[in-house]
Formats: structure tokens, sequence, C-alpha cells
């Protein structure tokens, strides 16, 4: 089974000036990652990443030359127990959440595994966010391959997640709900509404609500050599072999 991102490289027409981004994407030399806004991101997000939804409150930007490539959204964990369940009460600020991620069809074949473990070196500079935890989803045919050729930590598989169908047909994890319930975008608080009645709205709105599926689960630390040796004394998920592709079940 190709995972979605393979896909989508496979079937993307081509791009305007593809030729110019194809020549600047042979060299990493020509990669530059900048922090980008929630309209940036948007676009390239709604278009090729698997969920094909918006998620997530910091992003960064890989760009060759002047062209976008690539983008990384992290966000905030489904609540404080997920964050301190990692590396214990006393560090649950430090964690986030690679929420999206994706790189464009016509970027070096190996941007991603460049690209994510610097976006959270500098989720650790800015924002002091050392310990990043992200999700393979088994339904877009990922294992987690880039998080294991970087050196992530693999965790096991989660226990599944309800999850519910919008009126437009695109499948979104309930902990989507509490994002949707607040809109903070260009850094100003438009709406905020409970989770609960966020959750109402949606069903009025025709969206369905059913169980989840199980995902793999990576945990990845980032920062200085100091810091990072004395959160990873305070790591309390197992640490375990990586998941194999042989019928995505390993």
């Amino acid at each position: 089974m190709k995972c979605f991102q393979r896909i989508i490289r496979e079937q993307a027409a081509p791009e305007p000036n593809e030729h110019i981004k194809r020549e600047l994407a042979r060299s990493f030399s020509n990669a530059t990652i900048r922090e980008i806004d929630y309209e940036t991101a948007k676009p390239l997000v709604m278009q090729y990443e698997w969920l094909h939804s918006m998620n997530g409150r910091w992003f960064f930007g890989l760009y060759f030359g002047e062209f976008l490539a690539g983008v990384e959204a992290f966000g905030m964990t489904a609540g404080n127990r997920v964050a301190e369940s990692v590396a214990g009460i006393e560090n649950g600020k430090r964690v986030c959440e690679l929420v999206r991620g994706l790189c464009l069809p016509w970027a070096h074949p190996h941007s991603a595994s460049w690209f994510i473990p610097r976006a959270c070196k500098k989720m650790a500079e800015k924002y002091g966010r050392n310990i990043v935890v992200a999700y393979s989803d088994e339904r877009a045919g990922e294992i987690g391959t880039v998080y294991q050729s970087t050196n992530w930590i693999y965790t096991g598989r989660t226990n599944p997640v309800q999850q519910f169908r919008a009126e437009n047909g695109r499948v979104h994890d309930s902990r989507q709900v509490s994002g949707l319930a607040r809109d903070r975008r260009g850094g100003v608080l438009k709406y905020r509404r409970t989770r609960s009645a966020q959750k109402l709205l949606l069903l009025e709105q025709g969206a369905e609500f059913h169980p989840g599926a199980p995902k793999h689960r990576y945990v990845h630390f980032a920062g200085n050599k100091r810091l990072v040796r004395e959160l990873k004394r305070a790591f309390k998920l197992p640490s375990l072999p990586y998941p194999k592709r042989d019928g995505l079940k390993a």
C-alpha cells in the first residue's frame, strides 16, 4: 500500500515554472526554513495533506529560493494529560504536536527528512517546545517512515479516537472539535465556544461522529544537548521497535 504523499507526488500536474523549482530543489544549499502565517500555510495543507483540513498554531515553510515547497504545522496536544504523559507534569509545557505536514511533488525527494527535524529545532528555540509528538495514520498508508529515518522514538499505537465526518465528507479526529471552538487567526480571538457547544453546532450542520482507528505515535526531542538529555531521562512512554510496512500490521 502506497502512502498518500507518494500518490500525490505521482499524480500531481505540473506547476507554473516547475522546471525552475525542480532545479532549485536539487540541492538543500538552496533551501531555507521560515516561519509563516496561517493564511500562507492553508492553501498547501488543504490541497496536499492527507486530511485536507487545516489545523495548527505555529507554521514553518520550506523554501527553495523564493518558492514555498513544504509546510509543517505544530499545535497543542489533545489536552494537558497527553502532554504530561510524555515527560511528566513539570515538562508538559515543553510538549507540542506536529499536526500537519507536507512537501510539494517537485521538492527534493528527501525534503521531509531534511525539513521536519529543523522545523522542530526552530520550535524548541523560539517557543520552548522541545518535545514533539507526531502520529502516522494507517488509513493514509503511513507507518512513520520519515520519523524512523530521523530517529524519532516509537511508542506504539494509540487507543482509537472518536472521529467525525463533516458535511463536506472530510473525516476529522474529534480532538479538532476543541480547535474549531475558537478562531485566533491573525493573533486576534474572533470567537470562542465550549467544546460541547461546538460539537452540537457540528451535529446541526450534518456532521456524523463514529469510532476512529488507532495510530502510530512517535516522539522527538529538540534543543540543546544538555536539556535534551534531561528530558529524555524524564521520558515516561515506552520505546518500542519500529513497525514495518508488511501489511501495515507489524
